[in-house]
């Protein structure tokens, strides 16, 4: 292989993990690593949807599929790629769901109908998702394997192992490290902060320490807590938050 191919295929794999780690540094939460702290506009919205769907798989997909039957398969898809980008950026029926501070359809799904409703709806996304992207890496794999003609099998310690093998296996775990470096941290500091939550606030509403905005969002992330529970949480806070003021304020004048 030349130069530019082992290129083509290192430069993108090294930028993935480089804005996977600088990016660590931004997660504070479960809110920032799922929702991105709730801040992304329309725009980055919309580009990051069209980012998010987009890979190889789908290059190979679409390069087998206009080979073989020509553009004309893709005339209702090509009219349907503006369509949803207008539905984005003019916030369609989204902005509706991110009124609900869900971050997840099925604990959107837990609000409008049941707690075992979502449990139902999240393992079927779970296994859903186990069987869709399990796709993803072998597919990834094998036309890695072709694109920069590597042999069939290595001989590790003098044991043949497929080379195909191999490739899915660093997909995998170039995928497990991007998420490995927010998701265990940012549980870990959830749970801390939520314990610093509860002492700091107390059932009377009396503000004991140092409470910031963010703390809202943690209460809603945990599990067990409903987004009506998160709601009447914030609103505790607020009024917490609003008689400090007003007793600081008694205390100065």
């Amino acid at each position: 292989m030349h130069w530019i191919d082992w290129t083509i295929v290192w430069i993108p794999l090294i930028a993935v993990c480089y804005i996977g780690f600088k990016a660590e540094k931004y997660v504070q939460g479960v809110s920032d690593f799922m929702a991105a702290g709730r801040v992304a506009g329309r725009y980055v919205l919309a580009v990051a949807t069209a980012e998010a769907g987009l890979g190889l798989i789908s290059v190979v997909a679409l390069f087998e599929m206009y080979y073989k039957s020509g553009y004309a398969i893709g005339f209702w898809h090509a009219l349907a790629t503006p369509v949803g980008l207008l539905m984005t950026l003019t916030g369609f029926a989204i902005y509706r769901f991110r009124e609900t501070r869900a971050m997840t359809m099925a604990q959107f799904f837990e609000a409008r109908y049941s707690k075992s409703f979502r449990i139902f709806a999240g393992i079927l996304a779970y296994i859903s998702g186990v069987v869709n992207y399990a796709l993803f890496p072998a597919v990834g794999g094998r036309f890695l394997v072709y694109y920069c003609q590597l042999p069939d099998y290595v001989n590790c310690l003098g044991v043949p192992v497929s080379t195909y093998g191999l490739v899915m296996a660093m997909f995998l775990i170039v995928a497990l490290i991007i998420v490995a470096i927010g998701g265990t941290v940012d549980l870990y500091r959830l749970f801390k902060r939520l314990k610093e939550l509860h002492r700091n606030v107390l059932d009377d509403g009396r503000v004991v320490g140092h409470v910031n905005a963010d703390d809202v969002a943690l209460v809603e992330q945990v599990d067990h807590v409903t987004i009506q529970e998160a709601h009447e949480a914030e609103r505790r806070l607020a009024d917490a938050l609003k008689k400090e003021a007003e007793h600081q304020h008694r205390k100065t004048h």
